[in-house]
């Protein structure tokens, strides 16, 4: 391959390493995000009060939040029906050079949450539920071509330069344990919930280069590169949560993960070739092609501790909640071997590799009474983990904005029932790499001077749902 193209395919390959790290899309919806904890809420309240529920969860979504709170309110309600729907928006300004924006809308329901009490007459005061969450989610998709006629190599006259490329990503783990709770006293309860995590994902990008020149020599480089990997983990989640007169306060924390088992498969392909054999734009073909399957994966979650505070002042009540995720030095979570070209060459690493850095998350959420009807707002803050803004090669994390939520609603009291209806609104902006420009390449022009652009994610939330409190349970714990 000459210098010439070669320089094309590796500032091609930026783009590659976008698409490497997770891509966009123009047909498949966005959901959540792979370096964000607060993306995902669990039942229909926690969605109206932006998760900030530590310190005064009240219902099932309590396996997750504060596993304590169940001792308290074995009786406080069942969430007979919760959806909630999320409408994204991705925008890459001039992704594909000066004025070529590239975007994804998309809309779907959200976050899987199931949660079911076990009772037995020989657990007394013990409380065990059973649950299931998704506990994060991320599918994307995305192609973009170009075509352009420019004299870039050194052929007589100009040439005809072509570039395509597919990218996608596809993320989801699930939670599934069985949590324990047991009322310390009358106003403390304390709780554990083991989960099994799975986490399944998969990368992959395909790039086509193709130039023609006056001459009729016709040159064509195409990269495949794709990394999966599923893997299972143990954590649990602690709570404990006491509650007195107006106020409540809870504390949580998330252990470390211990990992169980993994595997992983990573595949790379690539080419040069031209018509020509005395080739100016292609001197020395091109073929690297590997596949390595039954590879071993490792995943590995740091600690989360989180704290919070309920109080009610009348007819409002104010919810505050904060939590701490621990963040993780780089480690490999596809383990390929280095190989060589069948052409020859430097060994290629298709490894892939996570790192992320310690955070902070911020909610507060606010409850008003109005007759019988209860008006809700929320803000809360969902920053990404993602080690660096910029685009590492081999980094499985493409989401590294930070998010600022909105959100409101209502519900409305039916005999024992309450409906609930909310919306809510998010953005974020990261910084990115321009992914190429054919009408700018430069034989001489260094891969890294490709243009800085902006990835910027707008985001709705809808909320409905249906929630039934027993007859023998207060008002107050509506």
């Amino acid at each position: 391959m000459s210098k010439t193209l070669l320089r094309l395919a590796t500032r091609a390959a930026c783009l590659t390493t976008l698409l490497a790290a997770g891509a966009w899309t123009a047909s498949t919806p966005v959901v959540a995000q792979d370096s964000h904890y607060w993306s995902e809420q669990y039942g229909t309240r926690s969605a109206l009060l932006g998760g900030a529920m530590i310190g005064s969860v009240r219902d099932l979504s309590a396996v997750y939040y504060n596993p304590g709170a169940l001792a308290l309110y074995r009786d406080a309600g069942f969430l007979l029906s919760a959806r909630v729907y999320r409408a994204s928006n991705f925008t890459l300004e001039n992704a594909a050079g000066e004025g070529s924006d590239l975007g994804s809308s998309s809309t779907r329901p959200i976050a899987t949450f199931l949660a079911t009490p076990l009772e037995f007459g020989f657990l007394g005061d013990h409380v065990l539920v059973y649950s299931v969450l998704t506990r994060q989610q991320m599918g994307l998709d995305i192609s973009s071509y170009q075509i352009t006629q420019d004299d870039v190599f050194d052929t007589p006259g100009p040439e005809d330069i072509a570039g395509a490329y597919n990218g996608s990503t596809a993320l989801r783990e699930t939670w599934t344990g069985l949590a324990w709770a047991y009322p310390l006293t009358e106003n403390l309860g304390i709780g554990a919930a083991p989960y099994l995590a799975i986490r399944s994902h998969e990368i992959r990008s395909e790039l086509l280069l193709q130039a023609a020149t006056s001459a009729n020599d016709v040159a064509i480089a195409t990269r495949l590169r794709s990394r999966r990997y599923k893997h299972y983990r143990f954590l649990t989640k602690l709570g404990l949560t006491y509650e007195r007169g107006d106020v409540s306060l809870g504390v949580n924390a998330t252990t470390p993960s211990i990992s169980l088992l993994g595997d992983g498969r990573a595949v790379y392909n690539g080419s040069a070739a031209s018509t020509d054999p005395d080739s100016l734009i292609v001197e020395t073909p091109l073929l690297v092609s590997n596949v390595q399957s039954d590879l071993s994966s490792e995943f590995e979650s740091g600690w989360a501790v989180g704290a919070g505070l309920g109080w009610t002042l009348g007819g409002t009540r104010v919810h505050l909640s904060g939590e701490w995720f621990e963040g993780r030095d780089r480690f490999t979570v596809v383990d390929a071997e280095d190989f060589v070209p069948q052409t020859g060459g430097d060994p290629v690493d298709n490894d892939a590799t996570f790192e992320s850095v310690s955070i902070l998350n911020w909610g507060v959420g606010i409850e008003q009474d109005v007759g019988s009807t209860r008006v809700y707002l929320n803000l809360s803050t969902d920053n990404s983990a993602a080690a660096d803004r910029a685009v590492e090669i081999n980094d499985v994390t493409f989401t590294k904005y930070d998010l600022l939520r909105f959100g409101g609603g209502a519900s409305f009291r039916l005999g024992r029932a309450d409906i609930m209806l909310g919306l809510g609104w998010a953005r974020g902006k990261s910084p990115f790499v321009q992914l190429f420009d054919l009408g700018r390449f430069d034989p001489d022009l260094d891969p890294g001077e490709l243009a800085d652009i902006d990835l910027k994610l707008s985001q709705w939330s809808a909320v409905l749902g249906f929630e039934w409190t027993p007859a023998d349970s207060s008002d107050e714990e509506r």
